[in-house]
């Protein structure tokens, strides 16, 4: 049975049927068509069904320690391979990946060997048109996945280019050859990738990562623009082409490629927050206002990245005259070791910047107490601050006399 009546069956049993069967190949078609679409629940849900009704296949348990992995439960999946077979294949490689994993690198080494050599790889006789390449594609892809550059390629080389999975092979062989700073290799295996499918958008983007990366900016956008025109949703296209663009200045262009991909992706932050940043560059504070939002709300409290957005609405706020706003959102940035002095100093800043040095002396004045000998980070970054706006010396006289009174002690 082919993998796509496989799942239309079980779709329209699970529908319809009371009680039903199904037998152990067709139900692990059906859950490798739904982790590669995406659908993990209903992966998920089709593997309890499976394992109801072949409760002791050892197949479906494989995939069930899998599943476990994923989910954090690392020991469980453990326990359940070592109840298993250790003979069986699918066996042998998660033990294999779990020792890659765990850096028993000459353990996995051996237990990947045995098998290619058995599948017919290595030191078999076996002609290279029977070999098992698959096994092969997907060893390599383990190594990959670790970032395991040189023991990936030496199996990779391996594999002829009009192998299955040739695609699959030039692409990881291109990821090898670009994390060994091999630039030009990395390109031509992309392009042999592409010259087996054009109209692979993982091929093309990888294509636009690699030129991007190597700040061939021009050449970036022209391959996204090919992975657009074959997918106009595709997420890595889309997040390089807004980054291409706005390293050529082509800031309209960056803006529209942000306002589509917030549309198709709205629960990411990272290139909200830069289109953000863009749009308070060029003075387009409300759109600013709102990537930034969404950004905000996208983005975990505890990410570096969320003081940064922090930073950057404090900063649209200001320039749109809300001072005391953007004063109240640079104080969230020290919730968690709330340290005054940084706040008024850091406002300050932002108040500056805007050309309101008014509102700026008024946090400065409100720290200079604190200018004192031992106090060495605030004063370097408040005199960063005059050398930077030297009228705020003349314009704050409580933070000059203390500053005059911290240079005489020094001096004593």
């Amino acid at each position: 049975m082919s993998r796509k009546h496989a799942v239309e069956q079980y779709e329209r049993l699970i529908q319809s049927a009371p009680r039903w069967y199904l037998d152990v190949n067709d139900f692990l078609d059906v859950y490798e068509y739904y982790e590669d679409e995406g659908r993990l629940a209903d992966a998920d849900v089709c593997l309890r069904y499976a394992l109801q009704l072949h409760p002791d296949d050892e197949l479906l348990l494989v995939k069930k320690a899998y599943a476990l992995r994923s989910s954090g439960k690392v020991a469980e999946a453990t326990a359940l391979i070592d109840r298993l077979n250790p003979e069986l294949l699918e066996v042998r490689f998660f033990k294999a990946e779990e020792a890659l994993a765990s850096f028993r690198v000459e353990e996995a080494n051996k237990i990947f060997r045995d098998m290619l050599v058995e599948s017919g790889g290595g030191d078999s006789p076996v002609s290279p048109d029977m070999m098992d390449w698959g096994l092969h594609v997907d060893v390599a892809e383990c190594y990959v996945a670790e970032g395991f550059w040189d023991e990936a390629l030496y199996i990779l080389r391996n594999i002829p280019d009009d192998a299955p999975d040739a695609k699959q092979v030039h692409l990881m062989r291109a990821e090898c050859y670009y994390n060994q700073r091999d630039f030009d290799a990395a390109v031509a295996e992309v392009n042999a990738a592409i010259d087996v499918d054009s109209y692979a958008v993982e091929a093309w983007s990888m294509l636009a990562e690699l030129q991007y990366e190597n700040q061939h900016f021009t050449e970036a956008q022209e391959a996204c623009e090919y992975a657009l025109a074959i997918n106009a949703d595709d997420e890595k296209s889309l997040r390089i082409n807004y980054f291409a663009h706005a390293c050529l200045n082509h800031r309209d262009e960056a803006l529209a490629v942000a306002r589509h991909y917030v549309e198709c992706w709205p629960n990411e932050y990272y290139l909200p927050m830069n289109a953000g940043e863009l749009c308070l560059q060029m003075d387009n504070t409300d759109e600013a206002m709102s990537f930034l939002g969404r950004a905000n709300v996208n983005c975990h409290p505890e990410h570096p990245d969320h003081d940064r957005i922090l930073t950057d609405v404090a900063r649209v706020q200001a320039k749109q005259g809300h001072y005391e706003q953007s004063f109240q959102t640079v104080k969230r940035l020290y919730r968690r070791d709330y340290q005054y002095e940084q706040v008024c100093l850091q406002m300050a800043a932002i108040a500056a910047e805007n050309g309101n040095m008014d509102f700026a002396c008024q946090r400065l004045e409100e720290i200079a107490s604190k200018v004192v000998p031992g106090n060495n980070e605030l004063i370097a970054n408040i005199f960063a601050l005059l050398h930077e706006y030297p009228i705020l010396y003349t314009k704050c006289p409580t933070l000059a006399v203390a500053l005059q009174r911290l240079n005489t002690s020094t001096t004593l």
